[in-house]
C-alpha cells in the first residue's frame, strides 16, 4: 500500500464518509426512538393482520418476524433497514467507481500513473480505504443502537449480539467492495463502472424480496448476496461462521479477479 494515495483517498472521500458515519448514528437513534414510542411488543397483531408487510419484513431480515419476535431481534432490524442499506451502498458505489474508474474518466489517473507506484499498489491503497471506511460506517450503526437503547434506559437488548449482527453485516459490505472494486478496475468509463454494480446489488436485493412472495426463487436465492445475510436470525442464533465466509471469500475473488485485470489491462494515458 502507498501512504501518499491512502492520504489522497482520503482527502478525497474522508468527509463524505464522516458525513455518512454521523447520519447512520443519528439515524439509528432516531429508529429506537420511533420503535420505542410505536410499541411493537403490543402493535405486533396488527403485523399478523397484514401479511404482505409481514413477509416483507420478514424478507428484510431473514425470519418471520412474529415467530422470532424479540427485542434484540426487533433492534437488530436496523442493521438491515433500506435507509441504511442506500447510505452505505451510495458511499460504497461513489467512493470504489471514484477512485480507478472515476479518475481514468477524467483523466487525472496520469498523474497517479506517474507516481513510482505500481499498479496492484494503487489498486490495493485504495482498496484499504473504502474496506476502513465501510467498517466505520458499520461501527456507526452499532454505536447508534447502543446510544439510542441507552437513551430510552433499556436494558433488555444484548448489545453483544448486536455486535455480532454488525459484524456480519461488514462481511456483506466487503462483498460489495471486492466486487464494486472489481468492475471499477475493469472499465474506463466511471458510469458503465457504477451501472453494473447497481445491476448487481439491484438483483439480489429484489431476489431476496421476490423469495418470500414466490417460494419457486428460493431454488436461485442463493445467486443473491442478500441470501447470506439476515440479522433475526444472527441476532437469535449468534454467529454464522458458514455465510461470513461465503461474503468474505466471494467478495475476494472478485477483488482478486480486479487486481489482475487493472494491473494487465491497458489504461489511457498509462
Amino acid at each position: 500500500m502507498s501512504r501518499v494515495l491512502i492520504r489522497k483517498a482520503m482527502r478525497d472521500y474522508g468527509w463524505m464518509a464522516l458525513a455518512a458515519a454521523t447520519l447512520l448514528f443519528l439515524f439509528v437513534i432516531v429508529f429506537i426512538f420511533a420503535i420505542n414510542s410505536f410499541n411493537m411488543e403490543k402493535r405486533i397483531d396488527l403485523i399478523e393482520m397484514m401479511p404482505w408487510v409481514r413477509q416483507l419484513i420478514s424478507s428484510m431480515i431473514g425470519a418471520d418476524i412474529i415467530d422470532n419476535f424479540t427485542r434484540t431481534g426487533m433492534i437488530s432490524f436496523a442493521f438491515a433497514h433500506p435507509a441504511a442499506w442506500a447510505m452505505i451502498l451510495a458511499f460504497t458505489l461513489t467512493s470504489t467507481t471514484g477512485l480507478i474508474s472515476g479518475e481514468v474518466d477524467r483523466g487525472s489517473f496520469d498523474l497517479v500513473a506517474t507516481l513510482p507506484i505500481s499498479r496492484a499498489r494503487i489498486y490495493g491503497s485504495y482498496s484499504f480505504v473504502v474496506a476502513a471506511a465501510v467498517a466505520l460506517l458499520c461501527l456507526a450503526i452499532w454505536l447508534g443502537a447502543c446510544a439510542g437503547l441507552a437513551a430510552i434506559g433499556d436494558t433488555e437488548v444484548n448489545r453483544g449480539t448486536l455486535a455480532i449482527v454488525a459484524v456480519h453485516l461488514y462481511a456483506t459490505c466487503l462483498y460489495v467492495v471486492g466486487l464494486a472494486m472489481a468492475v471499477s478496475g475493469a472499465f474506463n468509463r466511471r458510469g458503465i463502472a457504477a451501472g453494473i454494480c447497481f445491476l448487481v446489488i439491484f438483483y439480489s436485493f429484489v431476489l431476496n424480496v421476490v423469495e418470500a412472495f414466490w417460494p419457486a426463487a428460493q431454488s436461485i436465492g442463493f445467486t443473491g448476496f442478500m441470501h447470506f445475510y439476515s440479522p433475526l436470525p444472527i441476532a437469535r442464533d449468534g454467529w454464522q461462521w458458514g455465510n461470513i465466509g461465503i461474503l468474505v471469500g466471494t467478495g475476494s475473488v472478485f477483488w482478486l479477479i480486479g487486481l489482475f485485470w487493472f494491473t494487465k489491462r491497458d489504461l489511457p494515458g498509462a
